[in-house]
């Protein structure tokens, strides 16, 4: 009989602590279940359709549900946590947590009061082991639903770029076209970096993006620089917050240096130059046209990742020149010689002139390439003549000149 109270007594007792165990200990190391989604719909579409991760009552004011979340890849977590008040007349405060070590980061709290109420949130997390802990503040009774969708880690909620600038009245605005991966209920934007330095979650003024998903911001100059940044923030249809910044990289904004026109040489020619936007440098890729023969040859920088934009500049490629030979005088004459130069030029221009910086100069054309003298008549007899010579070809309708040779002087008879 004493046996039998012993027992007895040892269950009750065995009851008695687990009873009063939190409910952390029934949950410590529950395996949340997760769901793989490429969008917010669809996670919400599987919510609806009987996906639930976790479901939990608690009743105790400090009472903690916690649950494991083991991600083998970097991915983009959606923590949704949607809780009901027992009465109608209740009212409770949640804080959810996150932690893979220690102090654990809230991730957000949220107040219910006789009714279903529900909060989420997107966090991009490394490989590795988590830990997500529901705790009740208060000591109403709460029916709470966990649930927990992984994306791809480049998922791109939001991101925006750069359309075109608009110039009215001397002001200038820029259009921007804003992408959402889930429909947008309200938008800001400004012209500003916030997203890009602090992370600021109250930004620019509201906007209704038109049926090309585009809107039209004003641009702020500063020293006559066109201030190149936008931060779009977006609040979508499920509550969920999203920021997206970006630089404009255009030629409002792009300040060039060591564009230079260049000698042709037989092969693609390419620029040794720098770009900033507002003392920030764009990350572009570079792109040539026309680079080779003489002529204008064009140089595109597209702007990638954070930057978006296009901007083009032009160069000349002009001839090769040339060298002068010997120049011999005659009476009121000179037969000027020069060194042959037919690749890629279509004839060459002699200047002659009383003085030695070339003032009220005069020339003579010589059309083939293949002709390497020129005889120059009409001169003044006893005079001293400056001379140079250099090459031209001729694209469409435009002349491309060589630099001129160094002068030579020669006395007439």
């Amino acid at each position: 009989m004493k046996k039998t109270i012993s027992v007895l007594l040892a269950i009750m007792m065995m009851f008695t602590a687990i009873g009063m165990m939190p409910a952390s200990a029934y949950a410590k190391d529950t395996k949340i279940k997760t769901v793989n989604v490429k969008t917010e719909k669809e996670f919400y579409d599987k919510i609806a359709g009987g996906y639930t991760g976790a479901s939990f009552q608690s009743s105790t004011q400090g009472e903690t549900h916690s649950f494991t979340l083991t991600l083998n890849n970097e991915a983009y977590v959606l923590i949704s946590v949607s809780s009901r008040c027992e009465s109608a007349n209740d009212s409770v405060m949640q804080t959810v947590t996150l932690a893979n070590t220690a102090p654990a980061k809230e991730i957000f709290s949220h107040f219910i009061s006789g009714k279903i109420a529900g909060y989420d949130r997107i966090e991009k997390l490394a490989a590795g082991n988590y830990t997500i802990s529901v705790t009740e503040e208060w000591d109403d009774v709460t029916n709470t639903t966990l649930n927990v969708g992984l994306f791809n880690a480049n998922t791109e909620f939001l991101t925006a770029s750069y359309v075109k600038t608009v110039k009215n009245s001397g002001n200038q605005s820029m259009v921007i076209k804003v992408n959402a991966l889930d429909t947008i209920s309200e938008l800001y934007a400004d012209n500003s970096n916030y997203g890009y330095v602090s992370g600021v979650k109250t930004v620019g003024k509201p906007y209704t993006p038109d049926a090309n998903g585009c809107i039209t911001v004003p641009v702020e100059s500063y020293n006559k620089k066109a201030y190149p940044y936008f931060t779009i923030l977006t609040e979508d249809i499920y509550g969920i917050e999203h920021e997206y910044w970006f630089g404009a990289l255009t030629p409002e904004t792009a300040q060039f240096t060591g564009i230079k026109n260049k000698v042709y040489s037989g092969s693609a020619i390419k620029q040794s130059f720098k770009v900033e936007c507002f003392n920030d440098v764009p990350t572009y890729k570079v792109t040539y046209e026309n680079n080779t023969n003489v002529g204008t040859a064009k140089l595109t920088i597209t702007g990638f990742g954070r930057w978006s934009g296009t901007v083009t500049k032009s160069f000349k490629i002009n001839p090769k020149g040339t060298s002068l030979g010997t120049i011999t005088p005659g009476s009121k004459k000179m037969t000027v010689r020069w060194k042959k130069q037919a690749t890629q030029t279509t004839g060459y221009e002699i200047q002659y002139s009383l003085s030695s910086k070339f003032k009220k100069a005069k020339k003579a054309t010589v059309k083939k390439s293949s002709t390497v003298n020129k005889v120059i008549k009409k001169l003044k007899s006893n005079k001293k003549y400056y001379v140079r010579v250099r090459t031209y070809k001729v694209v469409g309708s435009k002349k491309y000149y060589s630099k001129w040779s160094k002068k030579k002087a020669v006395t007439i008879k």
